[in-house]
């Protein structure tokens, strides 16, 4: 923040003591608490989204299965109104859930979420099924810089629409200024990268 980025990324791990926490998974997790680090919840988050209007952050929620990923949303719903005395609601529009297929955008669209398409948990969907998610407004869409390269010819659609278009990169091989030019001449919007990360020595 104090370097000026304006949207975040997260990964939302589940459910702890009556607060969301974030993280990919509990080994890494319990990696950089060893290491000094604190986990973040929900509730700070929101905290810090209500002194600073103008960020952005997209949720990944990791899931196994759809029942998991409403009861994720739901809880964060919940956690909001439980604090209105803190923030109001008007905190939800400063968050973007991630998105897979069409029963996780229906749930989040219904529920007043702002959604974003994320391409990776749906190999060969791209190609049949983009045109039907202005349907539900989505803010975004999330795309490997491999899938941007692969599907380059149907960006057009994006762009015209002037849905912002997420490129990242699963490691940090590959997530460099060279690849990002690359991006960038293709229409992609922004780019998440790894080197916000903290180092495990």
């Amino acid at each position: 923040i104090t370097n000026g980025f304006k949207m975040f990324e997260f990964d939302v791990y589940g459910m702890i003591e009556e607060d969301i926490i974030f993280g990919h998974d509990m080994y890494k997790m319990l990696n950089f608490v060893d290491n000094g680090y604190t986990s973040l919840k929900f509730t700070d988050l929101l905290a810090i989204l209500f002194k600073h209007s103008d960020l952005r952050v997209i949720l990944d929620i990791k899931w196994n299965t759809f029942l998991d990923y409403t009861k994720i949303v739901n809880e964060m719903d919940s956690i909001i109104l439980r604090n209105s005395d803190k923030w109001d609601s008007n905190v939800k529009k400063q968050i973007f859930l991630e998105v897979y297929d069409r029963e996780t955008t229906e749930y989040v669209v219904k529920n007043n979420w702002k959604s974003i398409l994320t391409l990776y948990r749906n190999e060969g969907w791209f190609q049949k099924s983009a045109l039907m998610w202005c349907v539900f407004g989505i803010a975004g869409v999330i795309m490997t810089y491999s899938k941007l390269i692969a599907n380059s010819k149907y960006l057009k659609f994006f762009k015209d629409k002037n849905i912002p278009i997420i490129g990242y990169f699963p490691h940090t091989i590959g997530d460099n200024i060279d690849n990002y030019s690359t991006l960038k001449q293709l229409g992609v919007t922004s780019v998440l990268t790894h080197f916000l990360k903290p180092i495990i020595k």
